[in-house]
């Protein structure tokens, strides 16, 4: 049971080796790791049928029989094998010998659920069979909730374990989740509050059979039988049985019946997940967690392929979210491991004709270390972390989407030029699901178009995988770098919107080594505020697409040396944009990924003022300010805390007019003076023996002079408080004569 490189062992040593220890067709599943170096070895590895673990770093670790190794070899894959027999590895790390590794059995999975019901009456349902196996064996479902015998008008969520023979993990932690339910309701508020409005349904044995077989053939633990008993024409992957995009290649499920991911003759041809099916159906979940082992993942739809959905944003902030509690790397099927068609996460979300969409996920449970069978004494460690994991999954459930940082709000347009020093920004805000608490307002000035050179510390663009590197570079001492990997993507971001005026190029220089035909580079660009992005041509831009793997307009070969790509901006005249540079590559080969200098048209903005973070209004008044070009963007709070996006950025022209008459508060007399003369100037007028003040620079709705220019403390009329508030002018009492907001200055 030890490690056993093989590496550089002739395969004719290796095939005498194997067969003198067993024969082919009693050995046991053994753990390898393939490593290939070529691309025509890493394609053929996707179609062999292989039970894969996972594939990273030009390197798979698959669980094979000797007589697949012996095959492999002789194709020209290195070889490492972890483990010889991986079920006697598996039960060896139990210190003492234990019914299936400690790991509850089939006939004591149904134990448990008798005793939750029997020890819990009021809040835990007996179990119900949603249908039977070939075999004859019960899908049991349970359910917990205040009045499990009624179906409120509550949010429901389902955890199912179990559809993959070999990952016990998943179920001890389901029905750990229920027994704790169970036994805090009550006396924890946050326990009490979850079962009190939420409906939370159990399968935890979706395939028994298989369970059932493991526990026969391999009754101390660690057996890896994967599918489903179907006798013709063979057993089958239950997990690449699911009715949307059923068979959509051969790359993510087999078509061949000895292979450990056979999909099957027909979608849901199977009793297992049929019954499954039909119980999700006639169920109105809001979320369902489908529990596996092994490798810390976290996976949401799609799995089939590399597409894209609206939704794809909350599945990704669920991911995000789940982090708090573990070690959970998360994405896509294809993006962590590999493409899977036929599954579970794609049916519950994808179709809309049976149901609606249902958010759903996968966790993966467990380290690589600890493999499919962790031992017994790891079970308590993972029970303990995936507690707070189901309690957040239960609360999700009532709102799903409201993971998500509130809408952006949307800056309304200044239509004209501002003549004055005042005036009011103003926005809307609509996102019923949730709702803004509070909104942060700012101020942008100095905006420079520029060159962005990469030096000193680079722009503060988001880069996820770019980053400033040294090692090529055009001119300066440093570059905009993409990274390089297996199975990567790398994105930079600029932060500042661009207003694209007519005839514009965008424009940098490139040094690229990239897998022809195979790996590429996008420039994209986002007229929504960098919600989405598409690639637009270019003078070093192909379509075309040998291998399925261009998105389109890629760059993708070799640039050979420093080279200036251009691309046109005509159809985007007039519009405020984002750009953003991708790099993706797929498995096997690696190049060295591509360089940027110089890039064309870059914003910043010399100074950024925030007027407030706490506005509880969809608007704010400015006022005293000058002649100049000024940029605001909002972006709105929720309960939370979280914030959202920032607003689309608009421009303030403000150009204060010359007054239309002359003015000067205090000024009663027109002279162009604030002395005392103007006192005894409006107390005459007062007392009706003298004229009265000029006209002022204001006319009302009436027609009515309201003799501004006589006005002193700034209400627009003139009154016998203005002669009070001058004479305390000349007292130095007033600080300071006010101008009417009205007068145009």
């Amino acid at each position: 049971m030890t490690n056993r490189p093989i590496f550089m062992i002739p395969a004719g040593i290796i095939l005498i080796l194997l067969l003198s220890a067993h024969s082919i067709a009693d050995s046991p599943p053994m753990l390898v790791n393939l490593r290939y170096d070529t691309k025509q070895l890493y394609n053929d590895l996707i179609v062999k049928d292989l039970d894969v673990v996972k594939i990273n770093n030009r390197q798979a670790q698959v669980i094979i029989t000797k007589e697949q190794l012996m095959e492999l070899l002789a194709s020209g894959y290195s070889c490492e094998i972890v483990h010889d027999n991986l079920p006697a590895y598996y039960a060896s790390r139990n210190p003492v010998a234990t019914t299936m590794g400690g790991y509850l059995t089939f006939a004591e999975i149904v134990a448990v659920i008798d005793s939750l019901h029997s020890l819990y009456p009021d809040i835990c349902s007996a179990r119900d069979s949603i249908g039977f196996t070939l075999e004859g064996r019960a899908l049991w479902a349970f359910k917990i909730s205040d009045n499990y015998g009624v179906d409120e008008d509550e949010p429901e969520i389902f955890f199912n374990s179990l559809i993959h023979a070999r990952e016990p993990m998943a179920m001890e932690w389901l029905m750990a989740f229920a027994g704790y339910l169970c036994q805090n309701y009550g006396t924890d508020s946050n326990v009490t509050n979850i079962v009190n409005n939420r409906e939370i349904w159990f399968v935890p044995v979706v395939n028994p059979d298989g369970y059932e077989y493991n526990r026969l053939n391999y009754p101390s633990g660690g057996g890896m039988w994967r599918k489903n008993r179907r006798v013709s024409p063979g057993p089958v992957d239950l997990n690449r049985n699911w009715g949307y995009m059923w068979g959509y290649d051969n790359y993510g499920s087999s078509p061949t019946p000895s292979s450990d991911t056979y999909r099957g003759p027909g979608a849901f041809s199977e009793l297992e997940t049929s019954f499954l099916r039909q119980f999700i159906v006639s169920h109105n979940f809001n979320y369902i967690m489908n529990l596996h082992t092994c490798g810390n993942y976290y996976l949401y739809p799609f799995g089939y392929g590399i597409t894209d959905y609206p939704q794809l944003s909350v599945q990704r902030a669920i991911g995000d979210s789940l982090q708090a509690f573990g070690p959970f790397t998360h994405g896509r099927a294809w993006e962590l491991l590999y493409f899977v068609n036929g599954e579970s996460n794609d049916w519950q979300w994808g179709d809309i004709i049976s149901k609606p969409r249902i958010y759903c996920g996968t966790i993966e449970l467990g380290t690589d270390a600890d493999g499919f069978w962790p031992p017994a004494s790891r079970i308590p460690y993972y029970n303990s972390m995936m507690m707070p994991v189901g309690m957040f999954l239960c609360g999700l459930a009532g709102h799903v989407e409201g993971i998500l940082p509130p809408a952006t709000p949307i800056l309304a347009e200044f239509t004209d030029t501002i003549t004055t020093d005042s005036f009011t920004v103003s926005w809307v805000h609509e996102d019923a699901s949730n709702p803004a608490t509070s909104f942060e307002l700012v101020q942008k000035t100095g905006l420079q178009i520029y060159t962005e050179e990469f030096e000193d510390h680079g722009p503060e663009w988001p880069m996820d995988g770019f980053s400033l590197n040294l090692d090529r570079r055009l001119s300066g001492v440093q570059s905009l770098y993409s990274g390089m990997g297996d199975s990567y993507t790398a994105t930079v971001t600029t932060s500042e919107l661009y207003e694209v005026p007519e005839s514009e190029t965008a424009r940098f220089w490139a040094w690229y080594n990239i897998e022809s035909d195979y790996d590429y580079a996008y420039f994209q660009v986002s007229t929504d505020n960098g919600k989405s992005f598409t690639s637009i041509p270019g003078n070093i831009t192909t379509n075309e697409d040998p291998n399925g793997a261009n998105l389109g307009n890629g760059i993708t070969g070799v640039s050979g040396d420093w080279i200036v790509a251009e691309f046109p901006l005509d159809s985007f005249a007039g519009q405020m944009v984002l750009f953003r540079i991708e790099y993706i590559t797929d498995g096997a080969v690696v190049r060295e990924g591509i360089y940027i200098e110089d890039f064309w048209p870059a914003v910043k903005f010399e100074y950024t003022t925030v007027l407030s973070d706490s506005l509880f209004a969809n608007q704010y008044h400015i006022d005293g300010y000058v002649d100049g070009d000024y940029y605001f963007l909002v972006r709105a709070r929720d309960s939370e805390g979280q914030w959202s996006d920032y607003s689309n950025r608009e421009m303030a022209v403000v150009r204060i007019a010359e007054s239309p008459c002359p003015f000067t508060p205090g000024d009663i007399n027109g002279d162009g003076l604030v002395l005392g003369g103007d006192v005894t100037y409006g107390v005459r007028y007062f007392k009706g023996a003298g004229e009265r003040p000029p006209d002022s620079c204001y006319n009302d709705s009436t027609g009515a002079y309201l003799y501004a220019a006589g006005d002193v403390n700034g209400n627009c009329e003139f009154r016998g408080s203005d002669i009070t508030y001058l004479v305390a002018y000349f007292k130095s009492v007033q600080p300071a004569l006010l101008w009417c907001g009205r007068i145009l200055r």
